[in-house]
C-alpha cells in the first residue's frame, strides 16, 4: 500500500512528534495519565483505541491530547478532564475527539500570560457541575477555538451564573471563535447555553452554532465590563429556540455592554419561539453596529434596543415578524411577513417562503476577521445572494437508478444545459434494499442530455444507483480540466491560487467530460484527491492522468456536515469502513456525497460505493479489497435532505 511519509507524521501545536496510547512501550502501556504524565510539557497523546477509559485526566502543561483519525474515546461516567497551566509562562492546549458522561472539561490557564486553546469534537452528556465546558484565560492574550462540540442537557443550570460553555477572558486581549456547536438545554431556569465575561479588547465570532431546548436564561451571552476596551462580538448563522429565562441579560443572543464599547454584527441568524431574540443592553456604546439578514419571529420579545443606543444600531434586510413587542429603529429592506418555515422544529424555510433569495442587504459594518463562509447545517452560506435567516439552499440531491442500465439524469433539479459542475457517488444499496456493484470509474456527459457513464464504456449494471447532487449556482461550484500527459497527477489549474493553494478545505469533485468545449478525455481509473503544495486529482493506480480529462468541483471549507473520514481498526471490517454520523445512523434514505482522498497518507486504487448495513451507512471497496489504515474519504452530508427522511431528531435532539 503505497503511502505519502510527509502526509503520515503527526504532530501537535507545539511541532512535537505524538506518543501513541496504548503502545507496548513506556510510558504508553498503562494508563492513559500515566502517558500523559510520562510525555514531556509542549508534547502530545495520540489515542488509538474507542474503548472506554475509566480516568479522571489532569493536564497541568502545554500538551495535546486527541483521538486518532477514525477513533472515538470515552471517558467512563462522572470522569472528567481538568487541564491547568503553569505560571508565568505562554499556555497551549489542544483537546479533540473525545466524549464525556457526567463530566467535564477545563481549561484554567489564569496563571498563563498568554494562551492558546483548542477544543474540536468534544461531546459532553449529561454534563455536570457550573459547566460542561469552562475556559479561563490568562493575563495576556487569549486564543480560543470551540468548533464541532455536541452538549447535550447540561445538568446544574438552575442558577444565575451556569451554563454550558462558559468562558471568562479577562486578560488584555482574546481571540474566541466558537463553531458549529450544538447544545440541546432542558427545564434550565437561569442558566445559558454559552456565556462569555470579557474586560480586554475582545474578538468573539459565534458561528453556526444551533442550541434548543426550554426554559434557559440565554442562548449566546456576552457581557463587556472593560472601560476603554472593546468588544468586536459577529454572531453569524447560529439558530436559538425555546429560551425563556428572565434574569442576567436574558435573550437567544443578547450582549450586554457594562463599559467600554461592542462593535456588533448579527446576520443570518434563525430566532423563533423565545422569550428574548436579539437583547442589547448596558450604558456602553454600540457604535456602529448592525443586525441584518435575520429570521426573529414568534418570540415574546423579538429585538430589544436601548432608546440611548438605538441610532448606534443598523437594523435592516430582516425578517421580524409576529413578535410580541421590539424597540429599535429599523431601516426600509425589512420584511414583517410570515417566514413559511417547514415546522417548529425544522427551522428552514418551506419552498416559497419570502426569506428566499432576500439576502440582497449589503451592511456597511463587515466583521472585522475572517469567518467561514457557512450557514447553520455547516454548509455553503450563498456565495452570490443570500436565504434570509440561518439557513440556505444548497442544491438538489437526487438517487438516480440506472433501471434497464439508462444513465440518463432527468427531472426537478437536472440541469437543462451542459457545462453545469455538479457530482455523483456510487450507492450500492439505497433504502437499504438489494445492492448491485459496479467496479468501474463513473463519470458525466451532456449531450442532447446529462447522463452518467462507466469510463471504460462497459454498460452500467441494471438497477445501479447513484447519489446525485446539483450546488445550487449561488454557491460557485468550480470545473477543471487536467494537462498532464506523463504523470498520474492533475494539478487544480482553473482554481483561483487562494482555493487552489488552501489544504484546509473540502472538495467533491466527479470527472465530467462536458466540462470542455469538446467532450473531455476519458479516465478509467481510480482518482483521490491530493494536496502536496497544492491540490490536484490523483490516479491512485499511478497510471497517467490524461491531457483534457475534465471534472466537476464543488468546494467549501470543513465541517461538522463536510469532513473527512479515516479507516482504522476501529471501523473497518475487510473491504468495509462504517460512517457514524448523527444524520447518517439510522436513515436508509440519507444520500451520501463522497469522494476519494489522500488526506490520510494513503493511496487506496479500487473504486468506493457507499452503502447501507441496516443501522449505519457505510464506505466499501467494491472490489472487495480490504481497506488499510487511513484510508480517508471526503462525505459531504445535506442536513436538509435528511430532515426530508424524517430522522433528523433520531439521536435524540428535538
Amino acid at each position: 500500500m503505497k503511502r505519502l511519509l510527509a502526509l503520515t507524521v503527526l504532530f501537535c501545536a507545539g511541532g512535537a512528534h505524538a506518543a501513541i496510547w496504548p503502545s507496548a512501550a513506556a510510558p504508553c502501556n498503562g494508563t492513559l495519565q500515566a502517558c500523559i504524565d510520562g510525555t514531556a510539557a509542549g508534547g502530545a497523546v495520540l489515542i488509538r483505541s474507542s474503548s472506554l477509559i475509566n480516568e479522571e485526566l489532569v493536564i497541568n502543561k502545554s500538551f495535546s491530547l486527541f483521538a486518532a483519525p477514525g477513533y472515538r474515546p470515552r471517558l467512563a461516567s462522572s470522569r472528567s478532564i481538568a487541564a491547568s497551566a503553569p505560571s508565568g509562562a505562554s499556555y497551549f492546549l489542544e483537546v479533540r475527539g473525545i466524549d464525556l458522561t457526567r463530566g467535564r472539561l477545563t481549561a484554567n490557564a489564569s496563571g498563563a500570560t498568554d494562551a492558546s486553546i483548542t477544543l474540536e469534537r468534544i461531546n459532553v452528556d449529561e454534563g455536570l457541575f457550573s459547566a460542561a465546558i469552562e475556559i479561563v484565560g490568562g493575563s495576556g492574550t487569549l486564543t480560543l477555538d470551540i468548533s464541532n462540540c455536541r452538549i447535550r442537557k447540561p445538568a446544574n443550570l438552575a442558577e444565575p451564573g451556569q451554563r454550558a460553555i462558559g468562558i471568562a477572558a479577562l486578560g488584555s486581549q482574546a481571540r474566541l471563535k466558537l463553531f458549529h456547536n450544538r447544545i440541546d438545554i432542558d427545564e434550565s431556569d437561569a442558566g445559558a447555553a454559552i456565556r462569555l465575561r470579557t474586560s480586554g479588547n475582545t474578538y468573539f465570532s459565534a458561528v453556526g452554532n444551533d442550541i434548543r431546548g426550554r426554559n434557559y436564561m440565554a442562548g449566546i451571552n456576552a457581557v463587556q465590563t472593560g472601560a476603554g476596551s472593546i468588544l468586536n462580538a459577529n454572531f453569524l448563522s447560529n439558530v436559538v429556540r425555546g429560551q425563556a429565562g428572565g434574569v442576567e441579560s436574558p435573550g437567544a443572543l443578547s450582549i450586554k455592554v457594562d463599559a467600554g464599547t461592542a462593535r456588533v454584527v448579527m446576520r443570518n441568524n434563525t430566532l423563533v419561539r423565545n422569550q428574548n431574540g436579539i437583547a442589547l443592553s448596558g450604558a456602553g456604546s454600540l457604535a456602529p453596529s448592525s443586525i441584518d439578514r435575520n429570521v426573529i419571529a414568534w418570540n415574546t420579545s423579538g429585538l430589544t434596543i436601548p432608546a440611548a443606543q438605538q441610532g448606534q444600531v443598523s437594523v435592516d434586510n430582516n425578517l421580524i415578524h409576529a413578535n410580541g413587542s421590539n424597540a429599535y429603529i429599523a431601516g426600509s429592506a425589512n420584511l414583517a411577513t410570515d417566514p413559511q418555515l417547514i415546522s417548529q422544529h425544522n427551522l428552514r424555510p418551506a419552498p416559497g417562503s419570502p426569506v428566499l433569495g432576500a439576502g440582497t442587504f449589503a451592511s456597511t459594518i463587515n466583521p472585522l476577521v475572517t469567518l467561514p463562509e457557512l450557514d447553520a447545517d455547516g454548509l455553503v452560506l450563498g456565495r452570490v445572494n443570500t436565504d434570509l435567516g440561518a439557513y440556505q439552499r444548497h442544491g438538489v440531491h437526487r438517487l438516480h437508478r440506472a433501471v434497464g442500465g439508462s444513465g440518463t439524469l432527468s427531472g426537478p433539479g437536472i440541469p437543462a444545459g451542459g457545462f453545469v459542475p455538479f457530482v455523483v457517488s456510487q450507492n450500492w444499496n439505497p433504502d437499504g434494499g438489494v445492492g448491485v456493484y459496479n467496479n468501474v470509474a463513473v463519470g458525466l456527459s451532456y449531450g442532447s442530455f446529462w447522463q452518467i457513464f462507466n469510463q471504460n464504456f462497459t454498460a452500467l449494471p441494471a438497477n445501479s444507483a447513484f447519489n446525485v447532487f446539483v450546488p445550487s449556482r449561488n454557491n460557485l461550484p468550480f470545473q477543471d480540466t487536467s494537462t498532464s500527459t506523463t504523470s498520474p497527477n492533475a494539478p487544480f489549474t482553473g482554481i483561483p491560487t487562494a482555493l487552489r493553494n488552501d489544504s484546509s478545505l473540502f472538495w467533491l469533485f466527479t470527472l465530467n467530460r462536458t466540462m470542455t468545449p469538446t467532450l473531455g478525455a476519458l479516465n478509467p481509473h481510480p482518482v483521490a484527491l491530493l494536496y502536496f503544495g497544492g491540490w490536484s486529482l490523483h490516479n491512485t493506480d499511478d497510471a497517467d492522468f490524461p491531457q483534457n480529462a475534465s471534472y466537476s468541483l464543488y468546494w467549501q471549507e470543513m465541517s461538522p456536515n463536510a469532513y473527512v473520514h479515516y479507516v482504522s481498526a476501529a471501523n473497518r471490517s475487510g473491504n468495509i469502513t462504517t460512517l457514524d454520523h448523527p444524520l447518517l445512523n439510522g436513515n436508509p434514505c440519507a444520500l451520501v456525497q463522497f469522494s476519494a482522498s489522500t488526506a490520510g497518507g494513503v493511496f487506496n486504487p479500487h473504486e468506493l460505493g457507499v452503502y447501507y448495513t441496516g443501522s449505519r451507512w457505510a464506505l466499501f471497496n467494491q472490489d472487495g479489497a480490504t481497506l488499510a489504515d487511513d484510508v480517508a474519504m471526503n462525505v459531504l452530508v445535506d442536513p436538509a435532505q435528511a430532515e426530508f427522511c424524517d430522522r433528523l431528531f433520531a439521536d435524540g435532539f428535538q
